[in-house]
């Protein structure tokens, strides 16, 4: 394991975990590469999620995907 945070940061992406995903990301070498691969990741799980009953969660993942982004 050569990057543990690098490597826990995508397990809370995939995840949903808000909280650790910014504390990783703090702690990542490459910050904004971290937030681009984040930002897909959870736009890609908001496609996979948009589904009659979880829309709910396909919408929260793209309101956090633009977090992301922006931060």
């Amino acid at each position: 394991m050569e990057e543990p945070d690098r490597e826990l940061f995508v397990w809370s992406v995939f995840f949903n975990r808000m909280s650790l995903v910014k504390f990783f990301w703090k702690r990542c070498p490459d910050q904004l590469g971290s937030a681009l691969v984040a930002s897909l990741m959870m736009k890609s799980m908001a496609r996979e999620a948009d589904a009659p009953g979880k829309r709910y969660l396909a919408e929260e993942l793209v309101n956090r995907a633009g977090f992301v982004s922006v931060v």
